[in-house]
């Protein structure tokens, strides 16, 4: 096994590049998959082996198999032309009517790549329901090392232990699939960046009390904007950061106006129903945030929280 500081960079350096079939193929190289079940880039499998609906098929370009323990928990790759939630639901269920443990990778032009893992889920005696753990790689948030640790952690956590039987490997897999480790690893930053957050405006001379219930308060609407951004509620899907990378692009990156000017628009208008209330925004930017929904929740509502001054480290 490579030390894992090692093995992490090499994972790293091989996500950005993939742009093949082969790459995928040398991923498994890199995480110590022996070669003998490793297969060859042409091995390349029909879409009629497999009992897919007929809608399913039509947007399955090509499927791979890139490596096999004598049969035994096999990783397909597919080439598709989508990514949505119950297309890749539906082809998991018909890989899973033959291959009782398996992984599935699927990507559309490799600029994001989403590995599927499959479990059962006991529903009651004698059923069970297919259960599926995502990890979605964007290798554009990889570069810019948005989600660089937990990522290349889950990919560095399947790395092949030597002589280990598929048995072995697939519990390895599971638990690095794990939605629990996962979680955990949330929470772990998400203590970091609060602490980190709440000393901050402590240090600029906002009171104790008024610090924590701030930074409580900033991290859940941000959590929340990235919450329905996900769903597809908002005209760009990574929302916060095209609006950062909107801001960055008119040279006031220190500035200190992205808190005051921008988010609290968004925070207190955008999403209060009081778009006509949005001044000194570039005209995009005021279009996207304008079209928000009306999120008649409490989070947004404006409050003295609202009003605290010296709140420089987060502009």
């Amino acid at each position: 096994m490579l030390n894992e500081v090692i093995l992490r960079e090499r994972i790293y350096q091989q996500v950005i590049k993939i742009g093949s079939a082969k790459d995928l193929f040398d991923l498994f190289g890199i995480l110590g998959y022996p070669e003998n079940i490793i297969l060859d880039p042409s091995s390349k499998r029909k879409k009629s082996d497999f009992d897919f609906r007929k809608e399913d098929e039509e947007r399955i370009k090509e499927i791979y198999s890139i490596l096999s323990f004598k049969k035994d928990l096999p990783v397909f790759l597919l080439e598709t032309t989508t990514l949505h939630p119950s297309f890749v639901r539906s082809v998991a269920s018909a890989f899973d009517k033959q291959y009782p443990p398996f992984l599935l990778i699927f990507t559309t032009d490799y600029s994001e790549i989403s590995f599927v893992f499959p479990d059962k889920e006991k529903k009651e005696a004698g059923k069970h329901k297919l259960k599926l753990t995502k990890l979605t790689i964007d290798k554009e948030d990889i570069k810019s090392k948005k989600d660089y640790y937990s990522v290349i952690q889950t990919l560095a956590n399947m790395e092949y232990e030597d002589k280990a039987g598929w048995r072995e490997v697939w519990r390895k897999w599971k638990k690095a699939f794990s939605v629990e480790r996962v979680t955990e690893e949330f929470f772990e930053r998400y203590k970091e960046v609060f602490f980190k957050l709440r000393e901050e405006l402590h240090r600029q001379g906002i009171p104790s009390k008024e610090s924590h219930e701030f930074t409580l308060q900033f991290l859940n609407r941000i959590m929340f904007i990235y919450f329905i951004s996900k769903k597809n509620w908002l005209e760009k899907s990574k929302f916060v950061d095209w609006l950062w990378s909107s801001y960055k692009e008119l040279g006031k990156f220190n500035s200190n106006e992205f808190y005051e000017k921008w988010l609290k628009q968004v925070f207190l208008k955008a999403f209060n129903n009081r778009a006509n209330e949005i001044k000194g925004l570039p005209d995009e930017v005021t279009k996207v945030i304008s079209n928000a929904p009306y999120l008649n929740g409490g989070l947004f509502r404006e409050n003295n929280l609202d009003n605290l001054r010296h709140c420089d480290y987060i502009t």
